[in-house]
């Protein structure tokens, strides 16, 4: 990792002194660490290694950094203006983010980060994407940012463990970006979801990926072949993902005949990305497995409700998934006068599965509870307050009709 140190620092430096407007300001210069803070005094969404960490070693034996922490806070204010600023948090890190030795994966059985006598690190990635998402580019002119950092690390040479705490105050000027940043950022997103390409850069895929003037420059194919064969390690990205192709007019072809697929299949692993992305050519396919399966219920009626508005006038449908949830939760949702105590935790679970079939039987069954009195215990006191999906904590224990009310507030006017 740390081979050919004086290389490296000859790159760094010559990187540093070549940067536009950059500083090197130093915290520690003392056998047997070298540390300062490296910075752009101008930077924008576009760059990359703009501010960062330099750590060397500058004694004759091998040094090892055994923990490290860092919090940057600052002030967003108007240049020349009156404006007082605003208070913000723009990074934090610890050993496990500022490390490259760290970027692509973490060995929990080797996880020493240890400098032999020359070597030197640039830690630049988590700071840099870290402040960069939080900065973000809404601002229609520059703005100074203030910055605060605060570091406390331990290191070890020979037997002796050391510790140190510094604070060091810098500013930065965050401009706007050029016309194609938008573009520029979007290929730099798109690229870390298809490559092989250090953990850091999760900060700016989840920073950018949602927002549409970003986006909207990724290509269908790129986006769709991270679908069909993205990597593990960034599976967290999928529904985002699906969620653009999904608002795009034209969509993808080949995804659509992959969902089919895996539906002809019987597939129940892809029931919550299909919350995401939808195609009408679905529907056939999910009420036939939803109509032979007997588990995941609740999966399959989330997707059904969710996409209401698509099949909301096919004659009957609801009425069939109605009878289908009554089918297999025949033993919980009983009548009122057969409902016991200690079923109505679970009933209450399945008359909100019940009501994402939208249907007039549903409503029906559920009015026959209304006027049940029955108290429950305190520790059941969420209640819809009128508004669907908004709950409250209601002072007092709640009566099973409440529950009813609550399960028919969740259907879609």
């Amino acid at each position: 990792m740390f081979k050919n140190s004086k290389l490296n620092l000859f790159l760094i430096l010559m990187f540093i002194s070549s940067a536009l407007f950059a500083q090197n300001t130093v915290l520690l210069e003392e056998p047997p660490l070298y540390l300062s803070v490296y910075h752009k005094e101008e930077a924008n969404l576009t760059d990359s290694a703009w501010m960062g960490l330099i750590f060397k070693n500058i004694s004759e034996d091998s040094l090892e950094i055994t923990d490290f922490m860092y919090m940057l806070n600052g002030v967003k204010k108007v240049p020349n203006t009156d404006d007082p600023g605003r208070r913000m948090t723009i990074g934090q890190g610890n050993k496990y983010t500022t490390f490259p030795r760290f970027d692509f994966e973490t060995d929990p059985n080797n996880n020493k980060v240890i400098l032999a006598p020359g070597d030197s690190i640039f830690s630049w990635r988590n700071m840099s994407n870290f402040a960069a998402v939080l900065l973000g580019k809404k601002d229609v002119e520059p703005v100074q940012i203030d910055a605060t950092m605060r570091l406390r690390m331990a290191w070890k040479d020979t037997a002796e463990t050391k510790y140190r705490n510094d604070t060091i105050r810098f500013s930065i000027m965050w401009n706007q970006m050029k016309e194609n940043g938008d573009s520029l950022v979007a290929m730099r997103v798109q690229n870390a979801l298809l490559n092989d390409v250090p953990k850091g850069e999760n900060w700016y895929v989840q920073g950018f990926l949602k927002d549409t003037s970003i986006n909207k420059y990724m290509s269908t194919e790129a986006l769709q072949d991270f679908i069909l064969h993205g990597r593990d390690e960034m599976s967290n990205q999928r529904l985002p993902v699906l969620t653009i192709l999904n608002d795009r007019k034209t969509k993808a072809t080949f995804l659509n005949d992959y969902f089919r697929k895996e539906l002809e299949a019987g597939s129940e692993s892809i029931l919550y990305e299909l919350n995401f992305y939808w195609d009408d050519s679905f529907l056939p396919l999910l009420k036939n497995n939803f109509l032979k399966s007997k588990t995941s219920t609740n999966e399959y009626m989330t997707v059904f409700d969710r996409h209401y508005e698509t099949w909301q006038k096919r004659e009957g449908l609801a009425d069939t998934l109605a009878d289908r949830v009554f089918e297999i939760a025949e033993q919980v949702l009983v009548s009122k006068r057969d409902l016991k105590y200690q079923q109505i935790e679970a009933w209450k679970i399945w008359t909100e599965v019940l009501a994402k079939s939208h249907s007039k039987k549903a409503l029906e069954y559920l009015d026959g509870f209304l006027n049940d009195n029955r108290s429950l215990g305190m520790e059941h006191r969420k209640k819809f307050t009128g508004n669907i999906g908004s709950l409250r904590l209601c002072p007092s224990a709640l009566r099973v009709g409440d529950m009813a009310i609550d399960a028919s507030l969740t259907q879609k006017e």
